[in-house]
């Protein structure tokens, strides 16, 4: 199979994107790592998923490998809080970090069946995945569910700096939108939010494994 990707690093010091391109298991997946609200950097979500996949077998399944990769997340994550806490706390539990401050993930992930017929995928956030049908025809198979929260902010972003931008940087218009931004993220992984890879329970809760066709 001939595959192709691009990858390019952006204006940060750190790159919180990543991919993976597993050959040997047929797994293939862009990893959208998102930081938390004054808290852990987001590439300890996405390179931890991409540690994971990149190390997967094609009998390991794709569903089990970004379970373990979630597992491993969450107590990388509550190590990371405690060494880095201004307020030296000792929790034992993800659950004790608040989401505005967790590293989280996006995932778009598929696994390719060896006789070539069907692929598994697994959806998290805003990553996408298109299938290319032999007409040509080109079809979403994941549903971007964050737009709606980003949108949210994006609106009052262009209110207010249409309003004071004049008077007013990029990051002081930033900290006015902060509560729909900590809102958005309370949203993580709740029926009426969205799913998003954060070392918790909760997005295998709402998530399921898929297959096409």
């Amino acid at each position: 199979m001939k595959c192709t990707h691009v990858y390019q690093k952006g204006n940060g010091p750190i790159n919180e994107d990543s991919y993976v391109i597993n050959q040997d298991a047929n797994v293939y997946a862009v990893i959208d790592g998102a930081t938390g609200l004054d808290g852990l950097p987001g590439y300890l979500a996405s390179y931890t998923v991409q540690e994971q996949l990149q190390a997967l077998k094609q009998t390991d399944g794709l569903y089990n490998g970004v379970l373990r990769a979630n597992q491993t997340l969450g107590q990388k994550l509550v190590d990371q809080f405690n060494n880095f806490a201004r307020s030296g706390s000792n929790i034992s539990s993800i659950q004790d970090i608040p989401k505005k401050q967790r590293s989280s993930t996006g995932l778009a992930a598929i696994q390719l069946h060896s006789n070539g017929h069907a692929l598994d995928f697994f959806h998290a956030g805003d990553c996408m995945i298109f299938v290319e049908y032999k007409s040509g025809e080109i079809r979403a198979i994941t549903y971007d569910l964050i737009q709606y929260f980003d949108q949210l902010a994006l609106k009052e972003f262009m209110k207010l700096h249409e309003k004071k931008g004049n008077h007013m940087d990029l990051s002081q218009l930033r900290e006015m939108i902060k509560p729909i931004l900590m809102q958005n993220r309370e949203n993580m992984n709740t029926s009426g939010g969205y799913g998003v890879i954060d070392g918790t329970a909760e997005e295998f809760n709402l998530w399921s494994q898929e297959r096409f066709p």
